[in-house]
């Protein structure tokens, strides 16, 4: 009787190890699924050809959350009532250069200014398309036409034209123009003063610029001078004179940048003035005109505050010899080839 008891209790034990066995082997529990590495876990169709098509299509990452795009107009500092004021500036500028270049033209400084890159890229491809063309049209010349041919082809191997990448001033100056020239908004006008001319000549000096189309601008620069010296007659003895009077400058700039009067900067200028030298012995009326050449830098932030920098040289022709003069007084009233240095701030619109 024990021994069939005992044969019973093995079998029931054998016959309870058998689910245990096929669920280890076809199934998984909770908590061996927990344990379970993130790499081992059960693939799923992530759309490519190697793809399970009986797996359960992957999980989407969540989009991140991009920053808002933000306008040239709010990206300017200051509170409400100065970005009313810039705007209506604005608005006022482009309304005033559209009526005088016209919509069509107006269209291409704004779109320039909104994307600097893709202007570049447009003028430099008409430029490397001439640049190519030269040489191509001088070999056809020089070959009389006749091309050479290859087995198996008809007219030959063609070769693309190339242009060589730009070297010392001119990777320079494109350096300069692509570190300065942000998109942003064109300013047709500028209102700027240059502050260097109380320093060394007394002079008080105002610019306005006029950029109807990219790249070009008109620059008139009025003046006013006073400014006294001492001069030294005979041993001690010393005679005050002062150069008193109004002069101005008109010109022209071609600036490399796309937002008006941005970039580095080069260009001609005619100088005029009517003045008086207040002698020890009575006043001297006197005139001046020249021609000057400039070059410098210039930039525009936060679309409104031009600031810029440049030297150059001019030749003045004075219609009264006053002899040896200090340098104040020289500026203006003293004939010859003299360099001059230019510092500017103001507002663009």
């Amino acid at each position: 009787m024990s021994r069939t008891l005992a044969m019973a209790a093995a079998a029931a034990s054998i016959v309870a190890s058998i689910p245990a066995r096929a669920e280890d082997k076809g199934s998984t529990t909770p908590e061996q699924k927990a344990q379970t590495p993130a790499h081992q876990a059960v693939p799923c169709n992530h759309g490519q050809p190697d793809a399970d098509p009986h797996a359960p299509p992957c999980p989407r990452p969540e989009a991140t959350a991009q920053p808002p795009t933000l306008s040239p107009a709010q990206r300017e500092p200051g509170g409400p009532a100065l970005k009313k004021a810039n705007a209506a500036a604005d608005s006022t500028a482009d309304r005033i250069n559209r009526a005088i270049v016209g919509d069509a033209q107006q269209n291409e400084n704004n779109a320039a200014a909104a994307n600097p890159r893709a202007a570049e890229m447009r003028e430099n491809g008409g430029e490397q398309k001439r640049a190519a063309a030269r040489p191509a049209a001088g070999a056809a010349s020089m070959q009389g036409g006749v091309t050479s041919m290859q087995p198996g082809s008809e007219t030959g191997p063609q070769q693309e034209p190339t242009v060589p990448p730009p070297t010392g001033l001119e990777r320079t100056v494109r350096d300069a123009t692509l570190s300065t020239d942000k998109p942003g908004r064109y300013n047709p006008f500028a209102l700027e003063l240059s502050p260097l001319g109380l320093f060394l000549g007394g002079r008080l000096s105002f610019n306005a610029e006029w950029a109807p189309a990219v790249h070009h601008a008109i620059v008139v620069s009025p003046y006013i001078t006073h400014t006294s010296v001492n001069i030294a007659t005979s041993g001690s003895t010393t005679e005050s004179q002062t150069f008193t009077g109004v002069g101005g400058e008109i010109g022209y700039r071609y600036y490399t940048g796309h937002k008006g009067m941005n970039g580095v900067f080069v260009g001609p200028s005619l100088i005029g003035g009517i003045y008086n030298a207040g002698l020890p012995n009575g006043n001297q009326p006197f005139t001046n005109i020249g021609v000057a050449v400039d070059v410098g830098l210039q930039q525009i932030f936060w679309n409104h505050i031009v600031v810029g920098g440049g030297l150059g040289l001019e030749y003045l022709s004075v219609s009264h010899d006053f002899a040896d003069l200090p340098t104040s007084p020289s500026i203006i009233a003293e004939s010859g080839v003299k360099p001059r240095f230019l510092l500017e701030a103001g507002y663009a619109f």
